[in-house]
């Protein structure tokens, strides 16, 4: 008892205090670390153990503090005391989270950290190890950290996905169709005004466009890939096929572009650079040959799972504001990880187009050939041919060197620097449109071999070349997209190429409706009656009663007679549903949707509202997509987490 007695404080019995729970909390520290979130490799320690020791051991030194002052400053039970207690502050959120989960009651972790504090001032009273040992073991950890957290170098991405194999066509023997061929271009992420800026040069598109039909935008039903992608080929909206997220399937029940075209002699090949245009989401239906080029990364799939399991399994999450958590979280994600995959580069998808194209040009059947390009969706990498042609001289903030500009995680370290009102990141933001911008220009030069390879074949040949929505780059303090219905992210580029069709501008924008009974026109086949878009052989753009409707994962955009209407709501396809109405808008005056009409016009907001209700109440429900394990990490890699990007 004679050791627990009051002494004198000194410094070096501080000292052992402090390296004692900083002991205790390195050994807690190791153990969840191996365990976190459950046991992934070495591959991801240095992540795991930024995330874990530089949150307890500092939150252990505080309680060594508390301890020194609760047993009397320098007695042998405070030294005793802050390894238990350091213990038990690094292995709280271990079982905690563990407890959480099944339980789902958040507040486990702070309860067994407060149960494994108090036992800790009963242990140190028998039992611990010694100054030497606690002095090893923290300066050990100490290395480790540094070594793991700081110094290596980051991992590369650990790939994997579809062949890029050259695939042969069916042999067919049934009568051919005597239409033109068709190519339908889609450039994923593409704004309208990408390729209407003067300062980024794309002659390919300037050339197309002045040989086509077309309008300064384009509307897109919604501000993700499958859905507009499920309009594009069905000529349905976003309400009647309901594939409104990237994790639902092309619906069963309504034919598809490419079906109705094979059915009516068509050779009919698809060649995507996403994912998310995968046989799971049932995009490959009706082309007899469907390849899709995209990788993913395994190392980035596994850190979006220990970057969830931080928000709520160490004390960063519990701690910091959520906002301040996601903006730490991000910047040691990136410190370790190189971001690739899930998707196919622009050179890749061009040269596997120009393949197919050579095999259907020795082809007498005519054929639609759907070409999906993933650039310029981040991350924002362009090609070495056009890296640094918007970018050179411009100047980064020095918040954020060290790190990718171009990537998914800057990219959503800027969102919550907006959020936060940070100025470097507004500063930041401009940089990365113009990296953006730069994939564009690549993308330019893509387009312009796939139009030499079509136009070498002198065939006649209607092409179609639009997106399935835009980025927002800071417009309504937003990144990236499928966040909004704004105008940034619903408006694409539409132009439309063929033999009959005199070029000119459309004064009314056309849709991605109007894709699938359009090139149905051109083949001289049927349109079905489910399809509500227009042949654009014969539109001219002055309809005065037009209506139109896109959709997000929480808002509605419902457009009739030049105004937009944007709601809010919870769910669609139920009876009696409530919309929330967001703002009311004139784009064709407003484009930048600044100004809010809902005060000043309530009788068209009224109008608008009953409309949209009645038709988002007999909403399709939609068909969930049989997603495998690396088809989900896909998407996440892509940003779709959770189905909020």
């Amino acid at each position: 008892m004679v050791q627990n007695a009051p002494q004198p404080f000194s410094v070096k019995r501080g000292l052992a205090c402090f390296l004692a729970g900083a002991s205790g909390a390195s050994l807690g520290s190791f153990f969840h670390l191996l365990f976190f979130p459950d046991v992934l490799g070495f591959s991801l320690a240095g992540v795991k153990v930024l995330l874990l020791y530089s949150a307890n051991v500092p939150l252990a030194l505080l309680a060594s503090g508390g301890a020194l002052l609760l047993c009397r400053w320098g007695s042998a039970c405070a030294v005793k005391t802050s390894f238990w207690l350091g213990l038990a502050v690094a292995l709280g959120p271990c079982f905690g989270d563990w407890i959480s989960l099944a339980v789902a009651w958040r507040y486990w972790v702070p309860a067994l950290t407060l149960l494994g504090a108090g036992m800790a001032f009963y242990l140190g009273r028998w039992a611990a190890p010694s100054a030497r040992w606690n002095g090893a073991v923290t300066f050990a950890s100490l290395a480790i950290f540094l070594v793991l957290g700081f110094w290596m170098p980051a991992l590369p991405p650990e790939t994997s996905g579809t062949s890029d194999s050259h695939q042969a066509l069916p042999l067919r023997t049934d009568p051919s169709p005597s239409g033109p061929d068709l190519v339908l271009i889609s450039v994923d992420t593409l704004r309208a005004d990408a390729i209407l800026d003067d300062r980024v040069p794309t002659p390919n598109l300037d050339r197309l466009r002045s040989e086509s039909r077309w309008a300064d935008f384009g509307l897109a039903p919604a501000p993700a890939t499958l859905p507009s992608h499920a309009t594009m080929m069905t000529g349905a909206g976003v309400l009647v096929h309901g594939a409104r997220k990237n994790t639902k399937k092309m619906p069963d029940h309504l034919p598809v572009l490419a079906e109705i075209l094979n059915k009516a002699g068509y050779r009919t090949v698809g060649l995507s650079s996403t994912s998310v245009l995968s046989r799971a989401t049932a995009f490959h239906r009706g082309f007899e040959v469907y390849q899709n080029l995209a990788t993913f990364n395994k190392n980035l799939a596994k850190a979006k799972k220990i970057k969830w399991r931080a928000a709520r399994g160490t004390w960063f999450g519990w701690l910091l504001p959520r906002a301040y958590e996601e903006l730490l979280l991000r910047k040691i994600l990136m410190l370790r990880l190189e971001e690739g995959g899930g998707s196919a580069r622009g050179a890749q998808t061009r040269d596997a187009a120009g393949k197919y194209l050579d095999a259907l040009a020795n082809e007498e059947r005519p054929y639609f050939f759907f070409l999906h390009f993933m650039d310029p969706h981040q991350p924002y990498a362009a090609d070495p041919s056009t890296s640094g042609m918007l970018t050179e001289g411009l100047k980064f903030p020095e918040a954020y060197q060290g790190q990718d500009p171009g990537s998914l995680g800057m990219a959503r370290l800027l969102q919550s620097g907006i959020d936060l009102a940070h100025p470097e990141a507004f500063e930041a933001i401009p940089y990365l449109h113009q990296l953006y911008l730069e994939e564009v220009i690549f993308m330019d030069r893509c387009i312009g071999t796939v139009m030499q390879k079509i136009e070498a074949g002198g065939r006649p040949t209607v092409v179609l070349f639009t997106s399935d929505h835009g980025e927002h780059f800071g417009e309504h303090g937003l990144m990236l997209h499928n966040n909004s219905v704004y105008e940034t992210l619903l408006r694409v580029p539409f132009v439309l190429r063929a033999p009959d069709l005199k070029p000119g501008k459309w004064a009314q924008p056309p849709t991605l409706e109007d894709v699938a009974p359009t090139l149905l026109a051109y083949a001289g086949v049927p349109i079905p009656d489910f399809m509500k878009g227009r042949d654009l052989r014969k539109f001219e753009g002055t309809s005065a009663d037009w209506v139109y409707l896109g959709a997000s994962l929480k808002e509605l955009a419902y457009y009739q007679n030049g105004f937009k209407l944007i709601l809010e709501y919870d769910q669609l396809g139920v009876e009696g549903l409530f919309l929330t109405p967001r703002g009311l808008f004139r784009p064709e005056q407003d484009p930048e949707e600044q100004h809010d009409l809902s005060a000043s016009r309530p009788e068209i907001l009224e109008a608008m509202l009953k409309q949209a209700t009645a038709l988002a109440e007999q909403a399709e429900i939609g068909q969930d997509a049989a997603l495998s394990l690396d088809q989900q990490r896909d998407l996440e890699q892509l940003g779709y987490v959770d189905d909020e990007e």
